[in-house]
C-alpha cells in the first residue's frame, strides 16, 4: 500500500495485482514495434517489462478523512459496468438509523463510504 497525505486526508494505494500483462500490440492495436522500442530507454523498466510486456497496476484507493473512510474502485477489473450503471444502497446502524454504509455506483465507479 502507498499512502500520500493531503492536509488531513489519507489517501491509500492498494494494489490487488501489478506487473506485465499485455503486449504492447494487445493495449494499442496500431503500435508499430519500432516506435515502442523507440520509447523503451524511458518506458523501462517501470512501464514496460525486459520481455517487451507493458507493466500494469490493478488496484483501489481508500480516502480517510477525520469522520469517514471511501473506497474508490474504477471498476476495471472484473466488473460489468453495463449492469451498474446507476445503484445507491444505504444501510442504517439498526437503533440510531443513522446511515454507517454508503454504495454508490455511477458509470463503472464503485465509491463505498463508511462512517
Amino acid at each position: 500500500m502507498k499512502n500520500l497525505t493531503v492536509g488531513n486526508i489519507l489517501i491509500s494505494r492498494v494494489v490487488e495485482t501489478e506487473g506485465p500483462f499485455l503486449q504492447p500490440q494487445q493495449l494499442l492495436p496500431e503500435a508499430k514495434a519500432e516506435v515502442i522500442e523507440s520509447h523503451k530507454h524511458w518506458l523501462a523498466p517501470h512501464f514496460i517489462a525486459p520481455d517487451g510486456m507493458f507493466i500494469m497496476s490493478i488496484h483501489t484507493y481508500v480516502v480517510c478523512t477525520k469522520h469517514h473512510t471511501i473506497l474508490v474502485d474504477t471498476c476495471v477489473n472484473g466488473y460489468q459496468p453495463s449492469r451498474m450503471q446507476s445503484t445507491s444502497l444505504l444501510r442504517k446502524n439498526g437503533s440510531s438509523g443513522r446511515v454507517n454504509t454508503m454504495l454508490v455506483v455511477r458509470q463503472g465507479m464503485v465509491l463505498l463510504l463508511i462512517a
